[in-house]
């Protein structure tokens, strides 16, 4: 599968310009899975089933979304071949990929909320704690919905204190063994209000801890972002302090979502907050609400 490195991870990076993080993480995918179990073979040299017992063998310690990762770098691949006249046909057509059982997330509970909080500051008092970022930054992510490495990439400059929006217009990525500034996961910035009160709680963090450039600085230099790493690993912690296993930052984003859906919030704003190209994203991250369904029935009592 030498094609796999080269001509496709070349034409993914420079003609279709697919984000850092996807081309390391599908370059990740050929080396770890791929090469390792195809070797040298042409891709004319690839049966059907050889594709399945692919399947079967990754299957055997890997999850079902880690196959299809691997399944469409190879059927994509194959594409491309069959573009090119290199093979005829896609052994991959003939063969089925595993299902994918979706389980529904629940949004934090009121009180899982408070005890996240609660266990944030305990976290926070911790001698060994290095950095004083995470009461902010697990508040400012449930009351915005950013992405981790979206309020990574936040500087002062982004906040319009005036108005009350916050500029979302970069994330860190952490690739390899390096951090690494790109766009937001849509390609286009974007802003988000926010109340009185988160920006007074800005205020207060940026004169006691955030004296430099970024909102949430390394714990050597205000001028360099946090690593987003470390946020996973505070929660981590503070998902064992709180007793909620669940907990990470993506759940605070599914929660800020399922919130404003629940307060009634239309779906367009919902998915400008959020920075979600299409709607239907957005809509997996909704869920019915009985007072919202029952106001819908009533607008009808008089027909």
């Amino acid at each position: 599968m030498y094609y796999l490195e080269g001509d496709y991870l070349h034409e993914k990076e420079f003609v279709e310009r697919i984000g850092k993080r996807t081309l390391y993480a599908s370059r990740n995918t050929i080396r770890k899975h791929i090469k390792p179990f195809f070797k040298d073979k042409r891709p004319d040299e690839i049966t059907p089933r050889e594709i399945a017992l692919f399947y079967v063998e990754l299957g055997k310690n890997y999850s079902a979304s880690t196959v299809h990762k691997a399944a469409n770098v190879i059927s994509n691949a194959y594409r491309k071949l069959m573009r090119d006249g290199i093979v005829k046909k896609s052994p991959c057509e003939f063969v089925k990929k595993p299902s994918i059982i979706q389980e529904e997330k629940k949004p934090l509970t009121e009180d899982e909320v408070k005890r996240m909080i609660e266990a944030t500051d305990v976290y926070d008092r911790d001698p060994w704690t290095k950095t004083h970022n995470m009461p902010v930054y697990i508040r400012l992510a449930l009351a915005t919905g950013m992405r981790r490495g979206e309020l990574c990439a936040l500087k002062w400059e982004h906040i319009d204190w005036e108005h009350g929006y916050i500029e979302v217009k970069k994330a860190i990525a952490y690739l390899g063994n390096k951090m690494e500034e790109k766009s937001t996961k849509s390609g286009k910035s974007r802003s988000i209000a926010v109340s009185e009160n988160i920006l007074d709680m800005l205020k207060k963090h940026r004169r006691k801890y955030a004296t430099g450039t970024h909102i949430f600085p390394d714990k050597r230099n205000k001028n360099k972002p946090q690593n987003p790493e470390s946020i996973r690993h505070a929660m981590d912690i503070i998902a064992r302090e709180s007793g909620i296993e669940r907990l990470t930052m993506h759940l605070l984003r599914h929660t800020n979502i399922s919130i404003m859906g629940a307060r009634g919030i239309d779906i367009r704003t919902i998915a400008m907050r959020a920075g979600h190209s299409q709607l239907t994203t957005t809509m997996r991250y909704l869920h019915t609400n009985e007072e919202l369904n029952r106001r819908a029935g009533d607008i009808f009592k008089d027909i």
